[in-house]
């Protein structure tokens, strides 16, 4: 994800409040624990780290959910929360 100054623009004036950020990470994996594993990993987070630096402003903000297909042939109800 990434707006630009234009979209910005555009973006308030739909009303509400615009992010205070100009980019953001999405990572999809098949489990928490997956993600676990990936974050676990000692050369993983080596490398992440020395880029995190110029692209990550702290504290790290964190969201989770769940891609469910709400149409289509091949819908299927989603599992009960």
């Amino acid at each position: 994800y990434h707006i630009t100054p234009e979209l910005r623009e555009q973006a308030a004036r739909l009303g509400g409040t615009v992010l205070d950020f100009d980019g953001a990470a999405e990572f999809w994996v098949e489990s928490l624990e997956d993600w676990e594993a990936i974050w676990g990993d000692p050369e993983f987070v080596r490398i992440l780290s020395a880029d995190m630096a110029n692209f990550v402003l702290e504290p790290l903000h964190v969201t989770l959910g769940y891609d469910y297909l709400v149409v289509g042939k091949d819908w299927e109800a989603a599992p009960a929360a």
